[in-house]
């Protein structure tokens, strides 16, 4: 028994530096930069997949992304990551966009509490008596940008002040294709330029850019380009909004539908 003992004591300390020899051989195995080739893979893998999960196969597109993740660690591993570098650089991946997850979470609660306490139809009803439908499109546009520069979130702007836009655009007459158009583009230009959206704060964050640097750089492109849309709103606006052939009957059903 004794030498039986002895016998499996030596084995478990061999096979124990054995273990150790490997690990320390994994540890110590260079980390390199992946190639072109190697970089491509991933996002090939994603591309051709996502394709057919969704357009042949019907699958929600939640699997291709796990399944390019999957792709992506073991082009790291090849590149000489270890496990725990891998999940490391994915807990803080996580860690970095949880800011943005409780935004679209209390993005869900605002929209539903304006539903519930009667805050839309309320704006679609009197909306359909203040504004005109000359002034519609210019100022929808705005309106939607100050909602989204204030909340952070195109989400809010589109899925509050933005229904009731529609709502007020087709009692108006106005093309419904152009009224989402235009609550699409002062939602976004008010997202971009809000430190407080949760896409600007997780590409800040995952960029290594100070917050406000990176809203001051977007402000280069998006500023010039909400101008240019307002103008073309405007001038849409006196285009096909016809105060002659504008018929008030469809307003009024709206407004007791509502009431």
């Amino acid at each position: 028994l004794f030498f039986q003992f002895l016998r499996d004591g030596m084995d478990f300390a061999l096979y124990d530096c054995k273990t150790i020899c490997k690990e320390e051989k994994i540890m110590t195995k260079e980390i390199r930069k992946p190639k072109l080739w190697e970089a491509l893979i991933p996002i090939i893998f994603m591309m051709v997949f996502m394709i057919l999960a969704t357009v042949v196969w019907g699958v929600e597109p939640h699997v291709p992304i796990v399944l390019s993740c999957i792709v992506a660690a073991l082009v790291a591993v090849r590149c000489g990551y270890t496990w725990q570098g891998i999940s490391s650089a994915i807990l803080d991946s996580i860690n970095r966009a949880v800011e943005a997850l409780l935004i679209i979470m209390c993005v869900g609660m605002l929209i539903g509490s304006w539903v519930w306490a009667g805050t839309m139809p309320a704006m679609v009803y009197y909306g359909l008596d203040i504004i005109s439908a000359q002034a519609f499109l210019p100022l929808g546009c705005v309106l939607t940008a100050i909602v989204g520069l204030a909340t952070g979130s195109s989400w809010t702007a589109s899925g509050t002040v933005g229904v009731a836009l529609m709502g007020i655009a087709m009692g108006l007459g106005i093309n419904p294709a152009i009224a989402a158009g235009m609550v699409i583009s002062g939602a976004y230009t008010g997202d971009k330029l809000s430190p407080l959206s949760d896409s600007t704060n997780v590409a800040s964050a995952s960029a290594g850019t100070p917050l406000y640097d990176h809203v001051t750089s977007m402000m280069t492109t998006t500023i010039p380009s909400f101008c240019i849309a307002l103008v073309i709103y405007t001038v849409l606006g006196f285009a096909i909004a016809d105060p002659a052939g504008y018929d008030a009957t469809l307003t009024h059903e709206i407004q007791n539908a509502i009431a």
